[in-house]
């Protein structure tokens, strides 16, 4: 449940800080992000999850693509072109 509009879900970055893969809320919509040096993709949910109950958040990547899940529901599914695929490397 969140109470607050903005703030980090879960933020995971190798050392130098080029690999990153985090999800958070920004004005209350719930946000993907990952990337390294080269590429980078966000998505975003286009309601918000501010309404005073408990929410199931679910992120999903493959390859070029990221689908992100609110309360089961399918919310927001992007693509980074495949000249540009993002190639998050161990330990993250």
């Amino acid at each position: 449940r969140s109470i607050s509009a903005n703030g980090i879900i879960l933020f995971i970055s190798n050392e130098k800080h080029t690999n990153h893969v985090a999800l958070y809320i920004l004005d209350g919509r719930v946000c993907l992000s990952y990337g390294n040096g080269n590429a980078r993709l966000v998505i975003q949910s286009s309601s918000s999850i501010l309404d005073d109950e408990w929410h199931t958040i679910k992120a999903e990547r493959e390859g070029a693509s990221a689908i992100l899940f609110v309360d089961g529901e399918q919310v927001a599914e992007d693509h980074v072109d495949e000249t540009e695929i993002v190639r998050l490397e161990a330990p993250i």
